[in-house]
């Protein structure tokens, strides 16, 4: 539900051709298996694992730009309590002007 993740998946999709819910995956269960300490307790929705719960307004298994407008989460779970987003959905990103973003994809990378 941050930011910068909802991107990320944005772009799984756009550019690296997975589908919404791989992308989603990717995210989730898939990240899990990194963590070889924790990839027993964290990744997916099933009794005695830890999980934060999104609940969004949209289905981003099918158009994962839905969760790209905050407006669209509604609700935030973590720990079995709903919690507040740490920025408010009105308030705007503040850009200090030394972000660069670049995306390397299979195209830009043939030219170098």
């Amino acid at each position: 539900y941050g930011e910068w993740h909802t991107r990320e998946m944005g772009l799984f999709v756009k550019h690296l051709g997975l589908s919404p819910m791989e992308a989603i995956l990717c995210m989730t269960r898939n990240s899990a298996f990194t963590l070889p300490n924790y990839r027993e307790k964290i990744g997916t929705l099933t009794p005695g694992k830890f999980a934060d719960l999104l609940v969004v307004d949209g289905a981003p298994h099918e158009d994962i730009e839905v969760l790209h407008d905050p407006s669209n989460i509604k609700a935030i779970m973590q720990g079995g309590r709903t919690i507040t987003p740490w920025r408010p959905i009105d308030q705007k990103r503040t850009r200090h002007g030394f972000e660069k973003v670049h995306l390397y994809t299979r195209k830009t990378l043939t030219r170098m």
